[in-house]
Protein backbone atom coordinates (compact mmCIF):
# COMPACT_ATOMS: atom_id res chain seq x y z
CA UNK A 1 0.00 0.00 0.00
CA UNK A 2 2.53 2.86 0.97
CA UNK A 3 4.69 1.46 -1.80
CA UNK A 4 2.36 2.79 -4.68
CA UNK A 5 1.88 5.83 -2.99
CA UNK A 6 5.56 6.43 -2.33
CA UNK A 7 6.08 5.66 -6.05
CA UNK A 8 3.40 8.41 -7.24
CA UNK A 9 4.81 11.03 -5.12
CA UNK A 10 8.72 9.73 -6.33
CA UNK A 11 7.03 10.37 -10.40
CA UNK A 12 4.95 13.36 -8.80
CA UNK A 13 8.53 14.75 -7.99
CA UNK A 14 10.53 13.79 -10.91
CA UNK A 15 7.59 15.28 -13.40
CA UNK A 16 8.04 18.40 -11.02
CA UNK A 17 11.62 18.76 -11.51
CA UNK A 18 11.93 18.19 -15.17
CA UNK A 19 8.94 20.66 -15.78
CA UNK A 20 11.28 23.12 -13.89
CA UNK A 21 14.40 22.46 -15.90
CA UNK A 22 12.67 22.56 -19.08
CA UNK A 23 10.90 26.01 -17.91
CA UNK A 24 14.70 27.61 -16.72
CA UNK A 25 15.80 26.68 -20.18
CA UNK A 26 13.94 28.91 -22.09
CA UNK A 27 13.31 31.48 -19.15
CA UNK A 28 15.71 34.18 -20.12
CA UNK A 29 17.66 33.05 -23.09
CA UNK A 30 18.78 34.75 -25.42
CA UNK A 31 16.04 33.68 -27.90
CA UNK A 32 13.00 34.26 -25.35
CA UNK A 33 14.69 37.70 -25.00
CA UNK A 34 15.38 38.77 -28.44
CA UNK A 35 11.22 38.07 -29.32
CA UNK A 36 9.98 40.14 -26.18
CA UNK A 37 11.96 42.61 -27.37
CA UNK A 38 10.69 42.77 -30.64
CA UNK A 39 7.41 42.45 -29.76
CA UNK A 40 7.74 45.61 -27.49
CA UNK A 41 9.43 47.24 -30.17
CA UNK A 42 6.66 46.42 -32.50
CA UNK A 43 3.80 47.22 -30.36
CA UNK A 44 5.67 50.65 -29.78
CA UNK A 45 6.40 51.29 -33.10
CA UNK A 46 3.00 50.89 -34.43
CA UNK A 47 1.70 53.26 -31.39
CA UNK A 48 3.96 55.69 -32.82
CA UNK A 49 3.13 55.67 -36.52
CA UNK A 50 -0.97 55.62 -34.73
CA UNK A 51 0.18 58.75 -33.04
CA UNK A 52 2.53 61.02 -34.27
CA UNK A 53 4.07 63.94 -32.67
CA UNK A 54 2.20 62.18 -29.68
CA UNK A 55 -0.67 63.44 -30.58
CA UNK A 56 0.30 67.03 -30.68
CA UNK A 57 -0.09 69.27 -33.83
CA UNK A 58 3.28 69.70 -35.87
CA UNK A 59 3.91 73.06 -37.06
CA UNK A 60 3.27 72.80 -40.97
CA UNK A 61 4.05 76.61 -41.89
CA UNK A 62 6.14 79.09 -41.11
CA UNK A 63 6.54 80.16 -37.53
CA UNK A 64 3.74 82.93 -36.91
CA UNK A 65 5.05 86.11 -36.64
CA UNK A 66 3.21 86.99 -32.76
CA UNK A 67 4.98 83.53 -31.80
CA UNK A 68 7.04 83.96 -28.20
CA UNK A 69 9.92 82.25 -27.97
CA UNK A 70 10.89 80.86 -24.50
CA UNK A 71 14.66 80.78 -23.29
CA UNK A 72 16.10 79.76 -20.46
CA UNK A 73 18.75 81.85 -17.87
CA UNK A 74 21.11 78.22 -17.72
CA UNK A 75 21.27 75.07 -19.80
CA UNK A 76 19.36 71.60 -18.73
CA UNK A 77 16.69 69.31 -20.23
CA UNK A 78 13.51 68.60 -20.04
CA UNK A 79 12.58 65.31 -17.84
CA UNK A 80 8.91 65.12 -19.01
CA UNK A 81 6.00 67.00 -20.38
CA UNK A 82 2.57 66.35 -19.90
CA UNK A 83 0.56 67.02 -22.93
CA UNK A 84 -2.60 67.34 -20.75
CA UNK A 85 -1.83 69.97 -18.46
CA UNK A 86 -0.11 71.73 -21.13
CA UNK A 87 -3.52 71.81 -23.78
CA UNK A 88 -5.07 72.62 -20.35
CA UNK A 89 -3.61 75.60 -19.60
CA UNK A 90 -2.66 76.79 -23.31
CA UNK A 91 -6.90 76.90 -23.40
CA UNK A 92 -7.19 78.24 -20.30
CA UNK A 93 -4.72 81.11 -21.63
CA UNK A 94 -6.11 81.08 -25.23
CA UNK A 95 -2.77 80.04 -26.53
CA UNK A 96 -1.52 77.19 -29.02
CA UNK A 97 1.16 75.14 -27.84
Amino acid sequence: MFGDEKAMVLCFVVWSLVHWVLHLQTFGSLLDTRRHVEDVTRTRFREGLDRPCLGANPLRQDVPQRAIALTADQSGFLRGIAPEITQNRSQDHDVQV
